[in-house]
């Protein structure tokens, strides 16, 4: 995203545990809250959105085993609020074709404080987004 010129949060993925420890703790630092997920497929639990430096940390060190086990990379990345829709697009090379945009990332199971687990999915179309919206259309 960084490449095409589309704003985005501050993140970093890593192979090495503690630099992903030291980068969430610095955003947390900086934004008060970060999200820490697995680069692989974890059943809807590997994501934690930690509050703050220590959360941060605890977070990397709570999904490190199970990065090392799957053999998996960690992704730190900014905690932004507000309102998020997908688009997807197909493509065959030359032409693209948008699928309906779609909300995700709800939150499932919410015992477990911050600690997103299972119950994922999108839902379309988005109440938020009908076609000629400009702004949308363009990202």
């Amino acid at each position: 995203m960084e490449r095409a010129g589309i704003p985005t949060a501050r993140y970093g993925v890593f192979d090495d545990i503690s630099k992903a420890r030291q980068a969430a703790v610095a955003i947390a630092s900086d934004a008060g809250r970060v999200v820490v997920k697995l680069d692989a497929l974890a059943a809807g639990k590997g994501v934690i959105v930690a509050s703050g430096p220590e959360e941060a940390g605890a977070a990397v060190d709570s999904l490190a085993e199970s990065a090392k086990a799957s053999n998996c990379r960690l992704l730190v990345e900014e905690c932004l609020e507000g309102y998020e829709a997908s688009v997807i697009g197909i493509t065959d090379g030359k032409d693209v074709v948008t699928l309906v945009p779609a909300r995700d990332h709800k939150r499932a199971l919410t015992v477990m404080r911050d600690r997103i687990r299972g119950g994922h999915g999108r839902r379309g179309a988005c109440s938020r987004h009908r076609p000629g919206n400009a702004r949308l259309d363009q990202q």
